[in-house]
């Protein structure tokens, strides 16, 4: 999916002192066309901004690892919840691929000529993945995997 005409939903990880924003999970992050309509995320990105639907190429590309780094670092979602939504743009992949860090085995998009894997090691949370009013989302469940 093309980054222009994708829109980003996600919860924060936690609100403080608040309940959860949307009616989705804390943390959970949907991806899906512009056009679609979700109302379990408190907050949108990616080409809700208008200037982001006309940018192409490596600007494009440079947008959407600032989006990876707003939710990790400023919302608190999970780098591993975030990474594994993000796979779904293309622009994503091309950046993550041109760093040498591209998708792993089990992961769409994986291409063996790519390096593949984590810098540091740490638990993932396992992921309630699932399609619904057009957007595919990402929920965290309580458990970790190893």
């Amino acid at each position: 999916m093309k980054a222009a005409e994708t829109l980003i939903l996600w919860n924060a990880a936690t609100a403080p002192g608040k309940e959860p924003w949307g009616d989705g999970p804390p943390g959970g992050v949907a991806i899906g066309p512009l056009n679609n309509d979700c109302r379990l995320y408190h907050a949108s990105g990616g080409a809700a901004y208008v200037a982001r639907r006309k940018l192409t190429g490596l600007p494009q590309q440079f947008h959407v690892l600032r989006d990876y780094y707003m939710l990790v670092y400023g919302y608190g979602l999970h780098p591993y919840v975030v990474h594994r939504a993000f796979l779904l743009i293309d622009e994503y992949q091309a950046i993550i691929k041109r760093m040498g860090c591209g998708p792993d085995k089990n992961e769409p998009g994986h291409d063996p000529n790519v390096g593949y894997g984590r810098c540091g090691y740490f638990a993932n949370p396992e992921l309630k993945i699932f399609d619904q009013g057009g957007f595919t989302h990402f929920w965290p469940t309580s458990s970790l995997a190893p």
